[in-house]
Parts: C-alpha cells; structure tokens; sequence
C-alpha cells in the first residue's frame, strides 16, 4: 500500500500520494520510486476518477503540467491538483477541518491502512487521524499550546494569521466574550469595550478595566469591576462569540456613580405589579468625515421633505449600513422591531422594544454598540447628538413608548400618565440628554423645553397619543422629548417613577383605585411652562 506525505509550505498545506505513476517533474519525485515508462502510464489510466472533484483525465500528462480544479466540496477557496496518476491536495490558508477532511477522505478512497508520515518526520497514526477528522465537525483551536493539550498534531492546527479562522465557526475549546460597558464621560457617557477569552462551558465571569483611563477612577486607585448583566450572540464574530454587556462596579461590590442601570432595576422591582413595556425609537446621524453622509462636500443638500422614508440613491443615504445594523442586532437576538430613513439626508432610526425595564436599556446600548461596530467596516461613524446639523434642519431623539397594564387596557390611564409626566417636566428635560435645548425649540415636529403640553395624534407636543389609542380607548403613550444621546436606563426609570408614583399616590389616598373623569382631551392641552 502507498502511503502519503504531508507537507506544509508557508499558507499552503500539501497532501500526495507516494509513488503511484512517474513523476511529472523531477521536484516530486520519490527516490524510492525506480518504476516508470509505459507500465507506469498503464497503471495511471486504470485509475482515472474523481477525487475531491478533481478528474484524472483532465491531467496535462503530455506537458507534465499541473492541473488546478476548485474544489467547493472542501471550500470555495481551496485548490486540488493532479499530476499525472499522483494525486496532491493543496489547501491554501485552510483550515484544520479541511485538512483533517482531505487526508480521512483520500485514505478511504484509495484504501490506505498505513500511517501519515508529517513533514517533521513525526508519526501520525489513525487514531491521531480520526481525532483531527473530528475537528471539522467539533472546531479547532488556533492555538498550538491548546492543541498539545488536546493530544492533536500540530499540522491540524489553523494558521495563527488567518483571518478567516472565526468567521467559519472552528471550534476553538475557548470563546471570545467581548465585553462591553458605559464609561464615565461627561456630559454624555460613551460605550467602551474589549475581549476577554473564556473556556467553552463557562459563563464570563467578573473582570477589571482601568477606570481612570474612562473617567471612572484616578490613577491611585484604578481598578473597577465588570459584572456582566446582559449576554447575547455576538453577530460580528459568529460561531460561539458572546456579546457581555456589564455594570460597572466599585472593588467594594457597590454600583459605581456612573451605573445608572442598578437604580433602573431597583425602580422596575418596586414597581413590577405594573408591568411596564417600552419602546423607543433611536434615531442617529450618519457623519463621513466631518459632515453628515450624503452633505456635499461644500454648501447644503436639497432642503428636508423627501428624505424621510425615501427611496434612491439621491434622497438615501448609507442604506447598506443601516441593513448591516439591522441583520446583525437580528442575529444577536435582539428584539429590533423596525428601521426607518428620517427626515434629515444620513438619518435613520431603528426601533427596539417593546421590552420591560431594565431589559429595554440593555438591549438598546448593544443595538448602539453595534451601530458603530458595523460603522467601521463601512468607513461612516454614527452620532447621536441631537442637533448634528444648525439650521433649518431636524435633531435626532429617542421617543419613548411606554405602558402599563391598566393603561393596556384603560385609556382614562394613558390621560392620566400623560398628566403626571407634565407635573415633573422639569426634572425629566434635566435628565433627558445634553444639548436639549438645541433640539426642543418648538420647530421640527418639537415642543418647546420651556413647555410641556399632550395631545391626540401631535407630533408638535412633548407627549402624544396616538390617535388609534384614542380610538380603541386603551393603549400607549408616546414621550417625545427625550434626545438620541440620552440614556434609556434613566428615561425610562424616570418614567416609571413619576407615571407609577403617581398611580401609587392616588390609590393612597382614595384607598383604592380613583375614579376618573372619562372626558377625551382636546387635541392639545398644555399642563405646565417652565420658564
């Protein structure tokens, strides 16, 4: 029985059959191999076929030349070729799998029971054979000291500098858990990250940053903590990759300053019996550069009015972004509901909800994670400041749809809430994002800061209510004021605290749930100025 030498060129891995016909060129022949001429050329047309998708016959026999057929059964990137009766399997950058694939599928087929002998001259008995054959199915460490771990040889190992090792799903024994968190800029907090690498079978534990690097500690005493809270898919990586979104802690165990997400949990809990959905609408701003996708480079575009929800390359722009985005929080598992061009050139909004605080928070800073996360591969960076552009032109907010039971099913409910949010309309435009007052000025489908006013189907008020809630007198109301930069754990805490509050008040002190005035409001009733 002939047996087959491996051998491994720098980015290609090469796997021939010793000796069966004479060698084309003198560089492959075997010493060993004394037989040759027309018993030679005999015995390599009696065994014509396919293998690997390659056909012998289409050798160039009378040049000596190599004949090179992709082979898409393998991968669409790796090579075969046949020489003459010989047969050489050459995978370039491949994988482990492939190479594992390749020597089990050539044994098999020409009935080899003898060893693999490896360019290091090493044995690779059929045990070690099958075991690497297994990795295609199982995935494979990039990693050679994991691979001496595991007993596999280190030929089966993948290139360390293939890029493409992640994003076809080898198995790796590890996973890479990219971390994510919300440092301590002022006045609006940014989204950091990095990797931790974590055992297969194991939740991503607790890990440290430095915080005086984030505004979050000073030098002296730099330690801060991750506690991951959030964990989903991670759509960029693929394959078992995780995305961990953390709260930021003290070494002591208490929530940092700059954690806003544990006093949203702590209001969500205190008010759980009325089972609060949000939805909120994200709108972002698209910047190539240092101006707006779809600005020309000097001067303004055609004025606003049929950019919103257009179509065509002259009113859209950076639509291959917006669907990357949206395919990509789709294989996370988040729970995006729709996307929309807006109403300013390299505007969009996406949608995330309806979802209960915290959940509502978590999901909608990795949805913003993975906006400038896929941004990079596209040369475009995505701003949530609220007024991007001076001008006769919109800003960009974060409308927030909120709900509760008895506003699901009571529409004197949705009155009411929308009451109780302009009784505190000052401490709500305090905390709803920076630079609010460049955004609400009472022009662009905007109420004014200075005033807080409700009404049926007014996208001009600071709280609307749809006008199919008022038509089946129950449902949802709509916050228009909060900006795009603003943070949703502490709108939609604010929310609740005032809307349930204030529930909670009037149950007190009638002693049981008050009796409401079921007059329908005008269509706009303003509540309270702030001067």
């Amino acid at each position: 029985m002939p047996a087959l030498r491996l051998r491994h060129d720098p980015g290609l891995w090469v796997l021939s059959e010793l000796p069966r016909a004479p060698a084309a060129r003198k560089t492959f022949r075997d010493p060993a191999d004394r037989r040759g001429g027309r018993a030679a050329r005999r015995r390599c047309r009696s065994r014509r076929g396919v293998v690997f998708g390659v056909d012998r016959t289409k050798t160039r026999r009378s040049r000596g030349e190599l004949e090179r057929i992709a082979d898409d059964r393998i991968s669409g990137r790796d090579d075969c070729a046949v020489d003459r009766g010989r047969i050489r399997i050459c995978i370039r950058r491949g994988s482990a799998g492939g190479l594992a694939c390749a020597i089990r599928a050539t044994i098999e087929r020409l009935g080899i029971s003898r060893s693999v002998s490896s360019a290091d001259g090493g044995p690779w008995e059929r045990e070690r054979t099958e075991r690497a054959q297994g990795l295609q199915r199982a995935r494979v460490a990039p990693v050679d000291q994991y691979v001496g771990r595991q007993g596999l040889h280190p030929l089966a190992t993948v290139p360390r500098e293939d890029p493409r090792t992640a994003r076809e799903g080898l198995k790796l024994g590890v996973y890479r858990a990219e971390y994510i968190w919300i440092d301590g800029t002022q006045p609006t907090q940014k989204l950091r990250s990095k990797t931790k690498i974590v055992p297969d079978g194991e939740k991503p534990p607790i890990w440290a940053f430095d915080g005086s690097s984030t505004q979050q500690a000073t030098g002296d005493k730099s330690d801060c903590v991750l506690q991951p809270v959030f964990v989903c898919p991670d759509p960029i990586r693929g394959g078992d990759n995780k995305l961990v979104l953390c709260e930021v802690m003290l070494v002591n165990g208490q929530p940092h300053v700059s954690n806003m997400r544990r006093a949203n949990v702590d209001m969500a809990k205190r008010f759980e019996e009325f089972d609060t959905w949000f939805g909120i609408e994200q709108e972002y701003t698209f910047f190539e550069g240092s101006r707006p996708l779809g600005f020309p480079d000097t001067g303004f575009p055609a004025p606003q009015g049929g950019y919103y929800c257009g179509v065509g390359a002259d009113e859209v722009f950076g639509r291959d972004v917006v669907e990357a985005h949206l395919d990509a929080c789709l294989r996370a598992g988040l729970k995006i509901s729709g996307i929309n061009a807006e109403v300013m050139p390299g505007q969009w909004e996406f949608q995330v909800g309806p979802l209960n605080a915290p959940e509502i928070g978590d999901q909608l800073w990795v949805a913003r994670w993975l906006l400038y996360r896929v941004g990079e591969d596209y040369g475009v960076s995505a701003t949530l400041y609220p007024k991007p552009v001076r001008g006769d032109w919109n800003g960009a907010g974060a409308h927030t749809n909120f709900s509760t039971n008895e506003m699901r099913e009571n529409y004197d409910a949705c009155v009411a809430a929308a009451e109780a949010l302009g009784k505190r309309h000052d401490l709500h435009i305090a905390n709803y994002g920076f630079g609010i007052e460049e955004r609400l000025t009472g022009l662009h489908e905007t109420c004014s800061y200075k005033e807080f006013r409700y009404g049926v189907s007014d996208r001009g008020a600071s709280v609307r209510i749809p006008w199919q809630v008022a038509k089946d007198r129950k449902g949802y109301i709509e916050d228009r004021r909060p900006n795009a930069n603003a943070d949703p754990y502490v709108t939609t805490r604010l929310i609740i605290e005032t809307v349930c509050g204030a529930e909670t008040a009037g149950r007190s002190r009638n002693g049981s749930r008050p009796a409401r005035d079921t007059k329908v409001p005008s269509t706009t009733r303003k509540v309270a100025v702030r001067s």
